[in-house]
């Protein structure tokens, strides 16, 4: 089995394509941090990902996220190879077969703060808006 989580941030603000046979398609861009060592030797490694959307998720995404956004995905994890025009090999993280959850985000003015994101379109797919019915 082959199941990857990333929780991150969106790096460019998602734009919606189409297959030949008119399905939609996005391709989004995410940071997740690598955090290692403790105390005044930790160091975050940025880790980026490319995370393959299609049909209804890949609308909402374009709708609803913005670069800077922070996600939850999961996905079939497939590491690519390539060489790049300087003749280095570089190495491409893509998930494909993604589901996606939504995140609250963070105020402008509180960066310790967390706001819902509201304007999740349905329940399944946002799992802050549940927690906004729990009574404690």
């Amino acid at each position: 089995m082959n199941k990857s989580i990333v929780v991150g941030n969106i790096g460019k603000t998602p734009t919606l394509r189409f297959t030949p046979d008119g399905t939609p398609v996005t391709t989004v861009s995410v940071c997740a941090n690598e955090v290692t060592g403790s105390g005044d030797n930790r160091v975050e490694i940025p880790v980026w990902y490319k995370a393959h959307f299609f049909g209804g998720p890949a609308e909402t995404i374009t709708e609803y996220f913005q670069k800077g956004d922070p996600i939850y995905i999961e996905g079939r994890l497939r590491p690519e190879l390539w060489e790049g025009e300087d003749g280095k090999t570089r190495l491409n993280l893509n998930l494909n077969k993604c589901e996606f959850q939504f995140l609250p985000k963070r105020r402008a003015n509180d960066s310790n703060a967390a706001e819902t994101n509201t304007e999740a379109p349905n329940a399944e797919a946002s799992p802050a808006a549940e927690l906004e019915d729990i009574p404690f």
